[in-house]
């Protein structure tokens, strides 16, 4: 949210339609949502020291994701955190799975949360900003290992960042937006061939990046199918009798993501690209 009133919400509203694999998820409670997290959609936050328990071990936590969804038994769940911690880059016997959060660099920790997020092999990872608070290299790094795991595990992924020439190379399609609106999409080919809105031309101009520009993929089944998607915000009142007032966050937005395939959220901070991921 761009303004600080929005975080002191009582009530969030969304209306339009969400569907993962054909199936309605606006309007589920809390229950069915909670079944869908971790399992069938996982997430991958930009700060990851907020997203590890400081006095939980890395293992550890890799282990509860996988014992919380019935994906590992006690008897072998240390194993397979081994395994998915392995796959990230992280191996025991580099970095020892009763490590502790703040003993691991940056990346390493970002590592950590990548593997407790593909840990059960969603169907659609959400990547929020995933390397803002790390370094060029390390960015670098961390990209390609998203970009890597998604392709190996057929993931459908929404990338989340303020950069369009970071999406370049890593999304299959790119939805621009400002003010809660998607003023432009299309296919990075496309996009960085005929810029449309000033604002995209502005976002590109600002990242200071060349960008090569991928052959066209053919069209998978549709994973993620996003309509008319408005997300708003009731404000805290200031006083008693003030008439409660509501923000509008998210406005009318719109696309799909098909199976396997790599969509980038691209807009700056305050613009309701996190907010549309919470819808």
């Amino acid at each position: 949210m761009g303004q600080n009133a929005c975080r002191c919400a009582n009530q969030a509203a969304c209306s339009g339609s969400i569907r993962l694999e054909g199936k309605e998820i606006v309007g589920l409670d809390d229950r069915a949502l909670c079944s869908l997290r971790g399992a069938q959609v996982s997430m991958v936050f930009q700060e990851p020291m907020t997203a590890l328990n400081p006095v939980k071990t890395i293992g550890n936590q890799v282990m509860e994701a996988l014992l919380e969804h019935g994906m590992a038994r006690k008897g072998d769940a240390y194993h397979k955190a081994a395994q998915v911690l392995e796959r990230v880059g992280l191996p025991p016997s580099k970095v020892p799975l009763n490590s502790y959060p703040h003993q691991l660099s940056g990346g390493q920790r970002q590592r950590v949360v990548i593997a407790m997020a593909i840990a059960l092999r969603p169907k659609l990872l959400i990547a929020d900003e995933p390397t803002t608070a790390l370094d060029v290299t390390t960015q670098a790094k961390i990209l390609e290992l998203l970009k890597r795991l998604v392709k190996e595990d057929q993931i459908g992924m929404i990338l989340i960042t303020h950069d369009l020439a970071v999406v370049a190379d890593m999304a299959d399609d790119i939805a621009v937006m400002q003010s809660g609106r998607v003023v432009e999409q299309a296919r990075p080919e496309i996009l960085f061939r005929a810029m449309q809105h000033p604002y995209t031309k502005a976002l590109f101009a600002a990242s200071g990046h060349q960008v090569s520009l991928p052959d066209l993929p053919p069209d998978p089944q549709p994973l993620l199918e996003v309509k008319q998607v408005t997300r708003s915000y009731r404000l805290a009142r200031r006083s008693f009798w003030e008439k409660p007032k509501e923000k509008v966050a998210v406005r009318g937005v719109s696309f799909v993501l098909r199976q396997g395939e790599r969509l980038g959220l691209v807009g700056e901070s305050g613009c309701g690209k996190s907010t549309l991921t919470r819808a």
